[in-house]
């Protein structure tokens, strides 16, 4: 019985291969050798970026250390560590106006040749680790078949991926508005200036950037932004599988095999952990760094003889969490420590070292603060506040009018018909506790795991981090449900508690999940936005496909009735497009504002999205107007003007165009 329901991981990474054919046939059909090629290239570019980071951040581990580094969490916190270390490198440079082709190889390789004085030791662990390779494929697979699910479900962000920006998941979230206008269009824009500075029409370039850094970075080496777009939408899958062997790696060390390997499985078929894996959303990075700040923090509190050095990790890695969002910063940086304290409190006072234990959970804050501050400095001379555009009437709204503070803070809340407390709860359920993409039974699981390890203060402290990352949801964020996404991290490591007993009654329910609301549904309606009609995409894009739309990214495919108008003109203004990282043409010459830099001042909707009073927008300028979108904003946002299509009578040069 145990052979037939744990076979060998041989027998099991063949069947898992065979598993992925299965989309393929769904969706890409005769689209499949493109899809490949551009899988398998970006691929091979994803392991190289990997291994340079992994030569930069193992130095470090092998250090803090000595006895962790080849264990897979040290491996994983290596290539964390190294990833940082190339982000604050493109940062500073960045800001120094020195970024460029040259100086963009310069930070790989130059960092990466640094680490190689760690050569002889990453040597010596590889060429251990190839000898018991092959005994390992020979042992029994611990997940057994649930691999074949999630190997099925990850074959969608392989395809999705490999899909021009902006295609998945319309119409619902993670909708693609959010990668078109910042989190690839401002490091578009830093490219092309050659140095990162602010934005004043596009007020996301006050974000905290650790992921965008990166795509930053790849389009430098890659030579443009759109020739980077894909590498980056694979960026978020090296982010997630990542996250989850780190995962199963640290819990292998707590809990039996088959208990981890069930916990990172239930992770992977969460629908929101499989859809942001594949578009350049800034959710996957953070679940990367979490669950090495929560690992680590776990490792420090459970050990008998507390290692400030494990504090430290945690602390770096949840500082790059709330550089990510600042949403971190209250979910993991300030909610770990700060739980860790009231749940491990007794087991340290009766051993005498509750003052350890707070000046160790003290130490993550300090070190985690201290990895965020690049980012707050930057804000505090761009802005002077640090979390601009947050804590505007605390701490500062720099150039932001009244008007435009009312709207952000009114947008960043929830919706007037959200606002009292029986309607926030009943957004609970809608958004996370009955709704499919958190799979319905993941939730659940945690809690049974956590009540049945009553006596765990892991499972305590996990348990109530859930619930603190729950009131910061419900109190301080605008309900949507994405942004529960850091809960999934203590909830796997929950399940991971389960009892033996329970191992494959919990593994039926995972699997039927991962099928039912992932795959099933898609017969004949999906539930899944957007995958019903991923087959129809491929069908087209095929075509395209042979002209460059893969791999080379031509989104000339998006505008080709405008390009004619677009390139003589001498200015190019947007009013109301959202879609601005597709439109491939010099920002030199194209003006355009979110709708957060929108300040009316009484002026017509062109001299709005313009720019600030006095300024009035060229009569010969070319006005390409999106009444659609412009319209939602209006509808959507605090005292944004809609559309009047009687002012684009003034512009002899206007266009029309439809989403």
């Amino acid at each position: 019985m145990q052979s037939i329901l744990h076979p060998s991981r041989r027998m099991i990474a063949a069947l898992a291969i065979a598993a992925t054919a299965l989309p393929f046939a769904l969706y890409v059909r005769d689209a499949t050798p493109l899809v490949l090629t551009v899988i398998i290239q970006e691929l091979l570019v994803q392991a190289s970026y990997l291994l340079a980071c992994l030569l930069i951040g193992r130095p470090i581990v092998r250090r803090l250390l000595p006895s962790r580094v080849d264990t897979t969490l040290g491996v994983v916190s290596a290539i964390a560590l190294g990833l940082g270390i190339v982000g604050f490198a493109t940062l500073f440079f960045g800001l120094a106006g020195l970024l460029s082709p040259a100086t963009a190889w310069g930070i790989i390789l130059g960092i990466a040749i640094l680490g190689l004085a760690d050569g002889r030791h990453l040597l010596a662990s590889l060429t251990t680790g190839s000898k018991q390779l092959g005994s390992w494929f020979k042992q029994p697979s611990q997940g057994g078949w649930l691999w074949l699910v999630v190997a099925c479900l990850f074959a969608i962000p392989l395809i999705g991926a490999t899909l021009p920006v902006g295609m998945l998941w319309r119409p619902d979230d993670p909708h693609p508005y959010d990668s078109l206008i910042y989190h690839l269009q401002v490091p578009r824009e830093w490219y092309e200036l050659g140095r990162i500075v602010s934005l004043e029409h596009n007020v996301y370039s006050y974000f905290p950037f650790n992921v965008e850094v990166h795509y930053l970075l790849a389009s430098y080496l890659r030579g443009s932004p759109w020739l980077a777009a894909t590498q980056n939408q694979f960026l978020s899958i090296s982010f997630t599988l990542l996250a989850a062997i780190a995962l199963r790696g640290w819990l292998r060390t707590r809990v039996e095999p088959r208990a981890a390997s069930l916990a990172t499985a239930a992770f992977l078929c969460v629908p929101w952990v499989v859809m942001s894996a594949c578009v350049t959303y800034v959710e996957a990075g953070m679940l990367f760094f979490a669950v090495l700040a929560i690992a680590w923090c776990l490792e420090a509190l459970a050990t008998a003889t507390l290692t400030y050095r494990h504090f430290i990790l945690a602390g770096v890695f949840a500082g790059l969490v709330s550089g990510v969002k600042l949403t971190g910063a209250a979910m993991i940086l300030t909610a770990v420590p700060a739980c860790g304290i009231v749940c491990f409190a007794w087991p340290f006072i009766r051993s005498g070292r509750l003052r350890q234990l707070i000046f160790g959970c003290l130490l993550l804050g300090i070190t985690g603060t201290a990895v965020l501050s690049p980012w707050l400095i930057r804000n505090q001379i761009w802005a002077g506040n640090p979390v601009f555009p947050n804590g505007m009437h605390q701490l500062g709204q720099a150039h932001f009018s009244d008007i435009q503070v009312e709207r952000w803070e009114r947008a960043h809340r929830p919706a007037a018909d959200h606002s009292d407390l029986p309607a926030r709860l009943e957004r609970v359920a809608d958004q996370i506790a009955v709704n499919w993409r958190y799979s319905y039974i993941f939730f659940p699981l945690a809690i049974v795991a956590a009540l049945l390890a009553w006596r765990k203060p892991e499972a305590w402290m996990l348990l109530l981090l859930i619930v603190v990352m729950l009131i910061f949801w419900i109190a301080a964020t605008h309900l949507m449900g994405r942004f529960f996404i850091l809960a999934l991290i203590p909830g796997a490591i929950l399940i991971a508690m389960l009892p033996r007993q329970l191992f494959y009654p919990a593994a039926v329910l995972v699997a039927a999940s991962g099928i039912f609301v992932w795959i099933g549904p898609t017969f004949p309606t999906a539930q899944m936005a957007g995958t019903n009609n991923l087959h129809a995409l491929f069908a087209f894009y095929a075509e395209f496909g042979r002209r460059g739309a893969y791999g080379l990214q031509d989104y000339a495919i998006f505008d080709e009735k405008l390009r004619s108008k677009m390139e003589f003109a001498k200015e190019i203004v947007f009013v109301g497009d959202g879609q601005m990282f597709q439109r491939q043409f010099p920002m030199a010459k194209i003006r355009y504002r979110t709708v957060f830099d929108l300040n009316q001042a009484g002026r017509n909707i062109v001299d709005t999205y313009f720019g600030p009073a006095p300024e009035h927008c060229p009569k010969d300028a070319l006005i390409i107007a999106d009444p659609g979108e412009a319209n939602r904003l209006a509808k959507t946002y605090y005292a944004v003007p809609s559309f009047d299509p009687g002012v684009l009578d003034s512009y002899p040069n206007s266009v029309t165009v439809t989403p």
